[in-house]
């Protein structure tokens, strides 16, 4: 290619750079509010929370509430740290709960970093079931 399509191809896009696009969204005109969806078929909530205070225990919570068809819960909760590129392991529990709720309440003592945790949570209605991951949001703490 020579220099000067090269500058020509370099004008040209800087040029179409400075005439935005003005794309409109058209909305449907039919009124959606009493339509509802549910977003699972047997869980009726589920909350996953991670506290971490300043002397680095880390306070791990999941709860999860079936609907009136659910009738077990299991949870694996996992603690995760940042590192580089990716989430690795801290600690797992899990547990299985015969009833529509499932609580799980752990601690771990932790280093400074980036912290969450993972929830994967498995709701059933006879052996019928569902599979949620959910996440905490992350905490990042520093530790003296």
């Amino acid at each position: 290619m020579s220099r000067n399509v090269k500058r020509f191809v370099c004008l040209l896009m800087s040029l179409l750079l400075l005439f935005p696009l003005n794309l409109v969204a058209s909305a449907a005109s039919v009124a959606e509010e009493n339509v509802v969806q549910p977003r699972f078929s047997y869980t009726a909530n589920a909350s996953i929370s991670l506290a971490i205070t300043t002397s680095g225990t880390a306070y791990c919570v999941t709860d999860v509430e079936g609907n009136s068809l659910a009738t077990k819960v299991y949870i694996k909760m996992t603690l995760q740290k940042y590192t580089v590129l990716w989430w690795s392991k801290v600690e797992t529990w899990e547990a299985t709960f015969n009833d529509e709720i499932g609580y799980i309440s752990e601690t771990a003592q932790v280093g400074s970093g980036r912290y969450r945790v993972k929830a994967e949570i498995t709701v059933y209605s006879g052996s019928d079931s569902e599979e949620i991951t959910e996440y905490s949001q992350e905490k990042k703490v520093t530790i003296s």
